[in-house]
């Protein structure tokens, strides 16, 4: 009888010693799981903070992209470039060329949507009419107003 008293104390105490050294009751996979999930809250909280930062500074992060965007596009050109002149002037030049390709886009589309004018101008009238309709007509029953 005080065999099975000592031995049941015994395991109590052998359970005991690994909750006090931190065992986590559930073996390896809930350690592993809670290790992760602490990861992600982590990882969360960082995305969480860079959204937030960004959101007040989004005229910064917009012109930090859009300098990243033209950089990853031009600097191929810059490296052929670079070949037969100073890297200085290859960049330069590439800059330059990029910029006058973009003005030039812009012109021919501002052309072609001058000389159509009249039509797109229509149109958007149109547009409008059809939106303010669908707006009066149900399930939203909107008043127009004066």
């Amino acid at each position: 009888m005080r065999r099975a008293a000592a031995g049941r104390a015994a395991v109590v105490a052998v359970g005991h010693a690994a909750a006090v050294r931190g065992a986590a009751p559930g073996g390896p996979f809930l350690r592993t799981a809670a290790a992760y999930a602490w990861r992600l809250l982590a990882v969360g909280l960082l995305l969480s903070t860079l959204f937030a930062l960004l959101g007040r500074f989004h005229e910064i992060g917009v012109a930090l992209f859009l300098g990243l965007v033209v950089t990853a596009l031009l600097r191929p050109v810059a490296d052929v470039v670079a070949r037969g002149l100073p890297r200085a002037l290859a960049v330069a030049l590439t800059l330059l060329g990029g910029l006058a390709l973009v003005l030039g886009v812009l012109a021919l589309v501002g052309e072609a949507v001058a000389g159509r004018r009249t039509t797109l101008a229509r149109e958007f009238g149109d547009g409008l009419g059809r939106v303010q309709r669908w707006l009066e007509a149900p399930p939203f029953r909107l008043d127009p107003g004066p």
